[in-house]
């Protein structure tokens, strides 16, 4: 059930299970949080909703897993999240409250907890959003990646599993960008910050990589661009980007309707903008938004071309 226990418990009380040491950290971190829940899990750490014992608040922490606890190049990339998230202020991105170390050269990362489903695991309840529903969740991320990139933050692993969506079972959606761990920071013109890069040569999820990111190029604003225009097509049909990678190609068969559509057509030509193998040939974040959300709105429901299956995610914030 993922709750957390202080020694000398040894029996969950919930349903009697025989707990067992999941990270080599004591329950309250540096004497500010004490974990409850596990509510994630990743290839980096775990995620916990927790209670901040000084402000009376809950919070979600991400701790480092175990297996990494002294890795040099895991740090790094915890430390980058938290100087990425925190250099952004935006009701879309999650929000950044604390960072710090813990014995055994581990760390964590403590967050805005937010209640509310994955993107990926909404479309794995319903299958594919309706387009005016869709209009909505892009609208806002377009909101939140234009606050990252005017503040020189790349996200760069964007997909469906790093966006929450909340008020999903009624009233007003929400969505939240999650998981800036692997974002670039740009030096700005008005800061004397250095750029922050990372030790990869490649990084991100490759079916949603622009070109330049899967050749471990340099890269900018314009690959987020690629990954949204992936996310897109993704959300409408529920057909996901193949492994080898989303492509021009993919995009058409993903985007074909019943009958022709003039809506339709003009989506496949801006995706396919976002999709431009030469980066500066794709539109902005700002452009994409004010071409793709009225054409979203006007859209009809396209084929299904590869459902994926139906499902739920328990997780809240996932890694």
């Amino acid at each position: 059930c993922g709750c957390c226990y202080t020694s000398p418990s040894t029996h969950c009380e919930a349903d009697g299970s025989v707990l067992s040491l999941t990270l080599p950290i004591e329950r309250v971190i540096d004497g500010k949080y004490r974990l409850e829940r596990r509510i994630g899990s990743g290839g980096m750490g775990a995620v916990y909703q927790a209670s901040d014992l000084r402000l009376d608040r809950v919070v979600a922490i991400k701790v480092m897993t175990g297996r990494l606890f002294g890795n040099n190049a895991a740090l790094r990339r915890f430390e980058r999240e938290a100087r990425a998230a925190a250099r952004l202020q935006h009701p879309n991105i999650v929000a950044i409250y604390d960072f710090g170390s813990l014995r055994g050269d581990g760390a964590y990362l403590v967050m805005q907890f937010v209640a509310g489903l994955s993107w990926r695991a909404e479309m794995l309840r319903i299958g594919q959003i309706r387009p005016v529903r869709a209009a909505g969740w892009f609208d806002q991320l377009c909101e939140a990646m234009y606050c990252a990139h005017a503040s020189g933050v790349v996200h760069r692993d964007l997909k469906p599993e790093n966006v929450l969506i909340s008020g999903a079972s009624g009233g007003m959606e929400k969505i939240t960008v999650l998981d800036f761990g692997l974002a670039k920071l740009h030096a700005l013109h008005q800061t004397h910050e250095p750029v922050l890069t990372t030790e990869d040569s490649v990084v991100g999820t490759y079916g949603y990589m622009s070109p330049e990111q899967r050749r471990g190029k340099t890269v900018d604003s314009a690959t987020d661009i690629y990954a949204i225009a992936a996310m897109v097509a993704e959300t409408l049909t529920n057909c996901r980007p193949p492994m080898s990678g989303a492509s021009r190609k993919w995009l058409r068969r993903a985007l074909r309707s019943h009958e022709p559509s003039p809506v339709v057509t003009e989506l496949v030509k801006l995706l396919s903008r976002c999709m431009a193998d030469l980066p500066g040939q794709r539109p902005t974040i700002q452009d994409l938004r004010r071409e793709l959300i009225p054409l979203l709105r006007a859209c009809p429901s396209l084929v299904n071309v590869n459902p994926v299956g139906t499902g739920s995610d328990a997780a809240t914030i996932p890694i």
